[in-house]
């Protein structure tokens, strides 16, 4: 099992100003689950060449961080407000990174291990990573919040 990993400071303003204009207009109701509110990209932003500095990035410091490679599994956008939770975990994946991307409210990442709930806390123009098989939500808010994420999910490079 993999260790939590935050990092902030990930961009500079201006790339993640960019980065939030070229994902916001691709967030639509459609590619959501039944269970999940807010919006959603497809989940294979990584493949479009608008994305790959940013999806490469993310990549780097993961590598670094846990000293081994990975290949991108998927990639999208989301957008969410704090008004539900939405507990699930994201299969046959092994890492998953949450940067977050507009979040000026610092609502975070709850997952919950074996032993506790944990909230990873989400600083805008942060990362929080953890192991895609926990279960994971956006915590609940009672003010509705504007929370936009770009989320990565990465496998061991011996594991797909």
């Amino acid at each position: 099992m993999f260790k939590f990993f935050k990092k902030e400071n990930i961009f500079t303003n201006t790339q993640r100003k960019k980065l939030l204009k070229i994902t916001k207009p691709l967030m639509v109701t459609k590619f959501n689950s039944p269970t999940m509110k807010g919006l959603s990209t497809r989940g294979d932003l990584h493949k479009l060449s608008g994305f790959k500095f940013y999806v490469n990035k993310l990549k780097r410091i993961i590598e670094k961080q846990y000293k081994e490679k990975f290949t991108i599994f998927k990639c999208w956008g989301r957008y969410t407000q704090g008004d539900h939770l939405n507990f699930h975990s994201h299969v046959a994946v092994d890492l998953t990174i949450n940067y977050y991307l507009k979040n000026s409210s610092g609502l975070g990442t709850l997952v919950r291990t074996k032993e506790e709930e944990v909230n990873l806390g989400g600083k805008e123009n942060s990362l929080a990573v953890f192991d895609a098989s926990l279960l994971h939500s956006v915590p609940d808010s009672p003010n509705k919040l504007e929370r936009y994420t770009f989320i990565v999910d990465l496998n061991r490079k011996n594991n797909g």
